[in-house]
């Protein structure tokens, strides 16, 4: 016995028209994603089955499966090994810490008054959609790598001639 559910996929779209139209608050809107993702749990499973049967299930499709699992591993991964450096950085150089921290909330509080949520919503979307590829093609670490020698310029051309050379006795 097959399970058919009829989704109206403008429904769901309308209810994240419907975010940016309402201007709903941080918690609003939150609640909005958590049920959201709460209906997407209770629906996926049901339209899965529905869609593929388990018995013509493949090996093919088992190491895409694998394949995908091993990236969230990775993404999560990741994202751990960068939430334990912030901690570092803030527990070794605090200063430091709450510089860059304040600074990049700044620029972003900065960025969200000025620009519309739809605008940023599009780029958020684009750049997680773009986000394999630019990993994959190194975008992040050769930003950074310039990013690391603009500021070893400034630094440089802010310090007197003689500061970096060391009198050895």
């Amino acid at each position: 016995m097959a399970v058919h559910i009829s989704l109206d996929f403008v429904q769901i779209a309308d209810i994240g028209g419907a975010v940016v139209y309402f201007n709903l608050s941080v918690l609003t809107t939150l609640s909005v994603l958590g049920l959201l993702i709460t209906s997407l749990d209770w629906f996926i499973p049901l339209v899965a089955a529905a869609i593929r049967n388990p018995e013509n299930w493949s090996g093919i499709e088992e190491r895409k499966v694998e394949s995908l699992c091993e990236n969230i591993i990775i993404a999560q991964d990741e994202a751990v090994a960068f939430i334990n450096a912030l901690l570092a950085i803030r527990e070794n150089r605090p200063t430091m810490y709450y510089a860059f921290l304040s600074s990049i909330l700044l620029t972003g509080a900065w960025v969200g008054a000025l620009a519309n949520n739809t605008l940023l919503a599009y780029f958020m979307c684009c750049i997680l959609i773009l986000l394999p590829g630019l990993r994959q093609h190194h975008v992040f670490e050769r930003l950074f790598i310039l990013g690391v020698g603009a500021f070893a310029n400034v630094v440089r051309k802010s310090s007197p001639p003689n500061a970096m050379k060391v009198k050895r006795n």
